[in-house]
């Protein structure tokens, strides 16, 4: 009878890798382009947890929606779209799709790397997530400044840096959630408690002893961590504080620089400007979500008045000419 139960749940854990490789799909990409991304795919699925950890500055309840819906992706091919002009890499659409625009990545120059690839792939997750961005996030040709606040492109950021650590070429296996599904280490006090965002049935499984939605999540501010607190609404989760502007907030006092507006840190003076960029060339732009703009802009840079030019230039249609 033991024989039968120990079969019936490697055939059940088999079962659970099979749908969950099943689910993941890669669609309308060429041959030589296979190779690089189930390398990418393959990265990811085996090291999302530790990439998720390291994105600190992000609220938890956003890596665990990552985490969620990283397994039922699908890596789409996208040619001659609309959104690939310009030389986007990639975009997100619904259906949990991430659009590839394989020709802008096959041809840019230097070539796009593997982990620059996961980079790619996990940013789009993010805005999938809704992961608060920047105003000015699309934008980068003005306010390349600002990607050192987004909080997206500082998640891909995350994920480039932790792959070029420790990248690794893998097998194409079931994700790791998967994997690892109903599988908790038996000590001599029991079953091992489960950390924030692991997979829970119910409350006494998780070290905080609060599981919603299948997810453990914080109960008190002593479970986030430090420099973060438990926001308890709907399903509770970790929220940094003290942070700087760009980062996720909920309330004022959650910015070290700056207010809170629209979720995220923004600037409230020219001086917090000055702080954050470490240079007396900006203003607080106020208006819609305030942003900092920069000031003595060259020919072609971003702008929103004459003033934000470099001497003997004008503000025409948003650039300095």
């Amino acid at each position: 009878m033991n024989i039968m139960r120990a079969v019936s749940a490697v055939v059940l854990l088999l079962l659970m890798s099979t749908v969950g490789a099943a689910q993941f799909k890669i669609r309308d990409c060429e041959s030589s382009a296979m190779q690089d991304l189930n390398w990418a795919v393959d990265y990811i699925d085996n090291n999302l947890d530790a990439i998720l950890a390291n994105a600190t500055f992000v609220p938890s309840k956003y890596l665990n929606r990552i985490k969620r819906k990283w397994p039922r992706t699908t890596l789409d091919c996208a040619k001659n779209r609309k959104s690939c002009r310009d030389g986007a890499w990639a975009f997100q659409s619904a259906a949990n799709i991430v659009h590839l625009c394989w020709d802008n990545i096959r041809s840019h120059t230097p070539r796009v790397t593997r982990c620059e690839l996961v980079s790619i792939i996990l940013h789009e997750k993010a805005h999938e997530a809704h992961v608060p961005k920047s105003a000015q996030h699309n934008d980068r040709r003005g306010y390349s400044f600002e990607v050192n606040s987004d909080l997206v492109y500082r998640f891909g950021n995350v994920a480039r840096a932790y792959c070029n650590s420790a990248a690794t070429t893998a097998r194409r296996t079931a994700p790791a959630s998967f994997n690892a599904q109903g599988l908790v280490a038996v000590e001599s006090g029991g079953p091992a408690k489960l950390s924030l965002g692991a997979h829970c049935s119910r409350d006494a499984q998780c070290e905080s002893g609060q599981c919603r939605g299948r997810i453990c999540v914080c109960n008190d501010d002593s479970d986030c961590g430090p420099n973060k607190r438990c926001k308890k609404a709907g399903k509770n989760y970790c929220v940094p504080t003290g942070s700087l502007i760009g980062e996720y907030c909920r309330r004022n006092r959650d910015c070290a620089v700056g207010e809170c507006e629209r979720r995220s840190c923004v600037c409230d003076s020219d001086g917090d400007c000055h702080t954050t960029f470490g240079s007396p060339n900006f203003r607080c732009k106020k208006g819609g979500k305030n942003y900092c703009q920069p000031t003595n802009v060259p020919v072609g840079g971003a702008c929103s008045r004459n003033s934000d030019c470099q001497s003997g230039l004008k503000c025409r249609r948003d650039r300095c000419k």
